[in-house]
């Protein structure tokens, strides 16, 4: 429902890429990741119908175009891929590593963070729905253009001991 997100601790730049492996359970409208209130925009949001919004860069305006899948249900990982070779900063947008476009990112950086499950296009959330079910989360990754890894995150379960670390019972970064 837009409460419950996790903040990937990194700034917003559209030089960088993001993987999301998620499972959309209740069919509303889903952030997948993006911004709040930023100026340079790295949004993503799917509707129960397949549709992909799509933000990035210092663009308002949204690019919808239908996904490479008929329904949003189940598991997909979604993810943005650096374009080099161009006269202008360009972004592909991956659904389960098929291309399904490619956008003009213009070139922007801003010190806003970087969310999975949270963004500013949410249109007509129903929160009756969100309240079935939800989203599951399986990875999230943000990498440079080179492809260098900054964040690979991955969920535990509570009280599992990593290297001598418990994950808590409250998950890192949920708010």
């Amino acid at each position: 429902d837009g409460n419950q997100y996790f903040d990937t601790g990194t700034t917003v730049d559209v030089m960088n890429d993001i993987s999301v492996t998620t499972d959309i359970i209740n069919g509303v409208n889903a952030p997948i990741f993006g911004t709040v209130g930023a100026s340079c925009f790295m949004d993503l949001t799917v509707n129960p119908n397949g549709i992909i919004y799509l933000k990035i860069g210092s663009m308002t305006s949204s690019v919808s175009f239908p996904a490479a899948y008929n329904h949003p249900s189940g598991k997909h990982t979604y993810s943005t891929r650096y374009v080099s070779g161009t006269s202008r900063p360009k972004k592909g947008l991956l659904v389960d590593e098929t291309q399904v476009t490619t956008k003009t990112s213009y070139n922007c950086a801003t010190n806003d963070k970087l969310y999975v499950f949270k963004n500013d296009h949410i249109p007509s959330v129903n929160n009756n729905l969100a309240a079935s079910g939800g989203m599951k989360l399986y990875n999230i990754t943000i990498t440079n253009k080179n492809g260098t890894v900054l964040h690979n995150y991955q969920p535990v379960a509570a009280g599992t001991n990593i290297c001598g670390h418990v994950a808590q019972t409250k998950p890192c970064g949920i708010s």
